[in-house]
């Protein structure tokens, strides 16, 4: 059974997983650091990939399971939890950080990056229709994504898509912002 168990309130774009025995201590864990300070130059270090912050904290023996800190997906805001509940027993718990694609268009008025958009949605992307701009020679328009990440030489191409109505395609830069359209009805 699924259950609401209530909210986090995020001011630093992070969220902290893991036993909060360790965050109140009169001498933290090394990886924890001393201070926010040094915890956020910490985490900085463990930052090897572009991307939302995906970071394992170890315990001071260094092995892991100290906790994981994770980007959160609007940043700064209020977010659901939920509770996967099997009789007296929890299987999991979640935060969702975005519900669909309309939370990520929210904050930027419907237009994202294509790199944030491949982000957080890369998975369900292929065959997805989007809204370009005119970029340069290109009249934009609606578009079916093809590809992601097509040209392995120049990693600024974060899409392929092919406009509907003249099979026209085009690589996305990481920084050009597209509309998401929303699904036809079946």
């Amino acid at each position: 059974m699924r259950v609401h168990v209530g909210m986090i309130g995020v001011d630093a774009g992070l969220c902290w997983i893991g036993d909060p025995c360790y965050i109140h201590h009169d001498k933290n864990p090394k990886e924890w650091g001393k201070d926010w300070g040094e915890f956020c130059a910490n985490l900085h270090k463990k930052e090897s990939r572009p991307g939302p912050t995906l970071a394992q904290f170890n315990y001071d023996k260094g092995h892991a399971g100290l906790g994981v800190c994770v980007s959160t997906g609007l940043g700064d805001r209020a977010y659901d939890v939920h509770a996967e509940v099997n009789g007296k027993r929890i299987v999991s718990a979640t935060v969702t950080f975005m519900k669909n694609e309309e939370r990520l268009g929210e904050m930027y008025g419907g237009r994202v990056p294509a790199s944030l958009l491949v982000a957080y949605l890369h998975y369900d992307l292929i065959g997805e229709k989007v809204s370009t701009p005119s970029i340069g020679d290109w009249d934009g328009g609606e578009c079916e994504i093809t590809q992601l990440f097509p040209e392995e030489l120049d990693t600024n191409i974060v899409m392929r898509v092919k406009r509907i109505s003249d099979g026209e395609e085009i690589g996305i830069l990481h920084d050009e912002r597209v509309t998401l359209l929303e699904p036809e009805p079946s």
